[in-house]
């Protein structure tokens, strides 16, 4: 029975880290642009002559792969350059407060990328271990206990770059700006809940496996003889 647990909240965390990376749905977000920066110098020569507005409010989505803009006849998608440097120093602080957030995310994609990994080995650890019966089900629930380490530093580290960029972010004009975080986030906190519990019922079926206190001084090779008693010293005669 818990063997099954552990095989289902095993494949939920692969799943869901899997699903969380591969998708575009990290953050939804919706910002202010200036016209003129849009637009050529015809185009704007233009815009003053048709009455165009000065601003205009673009809705857009970023994953970790890529950074989309959303509009009525569909979505404009570009990939995300990580041959770039990451450095705050080239960063152009005039730019967009959407594109500044979609740079400086990607500074924790290793971390995600580590945690999945980890996530990867731990399902294999889990399945191997259990049909077995051998140690590598204790190893599954530290590699469980390994990736959500990473995953939590990663969510750490992406919501201080993405507080930072809206926080700093410099402006010449006061233009609205707002955002959420989406599905694929959340599904990143379900690997992490999910990993971890499993981690927590390996251990527990780990341990099921040595049911008697010599059974479990024989988990640690050794450790049974440190605690044995010489047979020559249990019939000792006290003499007065």
């Amino acid at each position: 029975m818990l063997a099954c647990v552990a095989f289902s909240l095993g494949a939920v965390s692969l799943a869901s880290i899997a699903l969380a990376i591969s998708t575009d749905y990290w953050l939804l977000l919706s910002e202010e642009v200036l016209t003129a920066s849009m637009l050529s110098e015809d185009e704007l020569k233009y815009m003053n002559d048709s009455g165009m507005p000065e601003t205009w409010n673009v809705a857009s989505k970023i994953g970790l792969w890529r950074f989309c803009i959303i509009h009525v006849e569909g979505k404009d998608c570009t990939p995300l350059d990580y041959s770039s440097s990451l450095k705050k120093k080239d960063k152009n602080d005039n730019q967009e407060t959407t594109t500044a957030i979609a740079e400086a995310q990607r500074a924790a994609t290793p971390v995600f990328l580590t945690g999945f990994f980890l996530i990867i080995c731990s399902t294999l650890f889990n399945i191997v271990g259990n049909i077995r019966g051998n140690v590598l089900t204790l190893l599954a629930a530290v590699f469980y206990i390994n990736a959500g380490l990473c995953i939590a530093v990663g969510m750490v580290l992406y919501i201080t770059f993405i507080n930072d960029e809206t926080s700093h972010a410099k402006k010449s004009e006061d233009l609205a700006f707002s955002y959420e975080y989406s599905w694929s986030t959340y599904l990143v906190a379900l690997c992490f809940f999910a990993s971890q519990t499993s981690a927590v019922v390996c251990i527990t079926i780990f341990i099921k496996r040595f049911p008697s206190s010599e059974d479990k001084l024989r988990i640690i090779p050794g450790l049974e003889r440190k605690f044995s008693v010489p047979m020559d010293q249990t019939n000792q005669t006290i003499i007065l």
